[in-house]
């Protein structure tokens, strides 16, 4: 019993120098302030720092965040590499969102309530087909009054797209002008018998994004087609649900459907829709043309005047915009 003892406090004193000291006897744990590991009597496996193995995490972990962090932001949301996951988290929630919207909101102008001088933006317009300008007043141009429902919160879809160019849809090229990317001039658009027109926010119109996995078409979605668009086209009425939509896009088979859209595209696409709450009127002088209400029947009817080709609609896309 004495020897068993006597060699129970032999190895107990050699497991307190291995551990107080970092000594290596027949191969043990060692641990000091600095190191910790295995070393087996031959020496075969190294020690590690602590320190070095910690820092090594310490980077890997904050590249990856890093490059979660920019590819969120890629998606159009501003994402830190110091943010915490669960923000990072609710930013990735937050791309389906903003890519199921019609618009994505690019300018906003920092002094809504002062006059709007000349001022020249940047804006990227290479994803989307056109713009849609929210005036901080409704009342906002005698030149868009021919626009008959521009609803008390401003909001006028006024744009007209022609392949990679964008314009407004005002008359004599007057107003916001726009081009695919880079910078654009936008001023005040007042009259004399009309209060100031004030840009108060640019966003970008997507066209249909169809989403394979989901079967769901995001921007703008298609909810009429014309059977017979190389015919004549008379006073017609169809079904349009236009619930859930802001405005509409009308695409005509014919180029040179409006001559007062000064920049009708050759393929036809221009926006000239208002939207005032649920009430959907096209942008067509002296109300002529495509009216809109909100749901059950429409009348739609040629729009052709005596030194235009008549104006035949193809297609009328709903459009949704971007959720607050």
């Amino acid at each position: 019993m004495v020897k068993k003892i006597l060699k129970s406090k032999v190895f107990l004193v050699i497991t307190t120098i291995i551990l107080t000291a970092g000594t290596t006897v027949f191969g043990a744990i060692v641990y000091n302030a600095n190191q910790i590991g295995y070393t087996p009597s031959d020496a075969s496996w190294s020690v590690n720092s602590v320190d070095t193995a910690l820092n090594s995490l310490y980077v890997n972990s904050n590249n990856f965040k890093s490059l979660i962090a920019t590819a969120i932001t890629n998606k159009g949301i501003a994402t830190s590499v110091t943010d915490s996951a669960q923000t990072m988290a609710t930013n990735i929630s937050n791309i389906s969102s903003r890519t199921a919207s019609g618009m994505d909101l690019l300018w906003e102008n920092p002094n809504p309530t002062l006059t709007f001088a000349a001022q020249t933006i940047a804006l990227d317009l290479s994803k989307y087909e056109g713009v849609m300008i929210e005036f901080q007043k409704s009342d906002v141009l005698k030149i868009l009054r021919t626009c008959c429902s521009i609803s008390d919160t401003g909001w006028i879809i006024c744009s007209c797209n022609g392949g990679t160019k964008y314009r407004s849809y005002v008359p004599n090229s007057t107003g916001i002008t726009f081009a695919a990317g880079g910078s654009h001039t936008i001023w005040d658009q007042g009259t004399a018998d009309n209060n100031s027109s004030i840009p108060y926010r640019i966003y970008g119109v997507k066209k249909m994004i169809y989403d394979s996995q989901s079967g769901s078409s995001f921007g703008m979605n298609l909810i009429w087609q014309n059977p017979n668009p190389t015919t004549a086209f008379g006073v017609q009425t169809v079904a349009l649900n236009l619930n859930g939509y802001e405005g509409v896009m009308v695409e005509y088979a014919n180029s040179e459907s409006n001559k007062s859209c000064a920049a009708m595209s050759s393929q036809g696409w221009c926006l000239t829709t208002c939207g005032g709450g649920r009430k959907y009127r096209s942008y067509v002088p002296d109300t002529s043309g495509v009216t809109f209400s909100a749901g059950g029947s429409h009348t739609i009817w040629d729009q052709g005047t005596t030194d235009n080709a008549s104006t035949i609609p193809y297609r009328i896309y709903g459009i949704k915009v971007i959720p607050e």
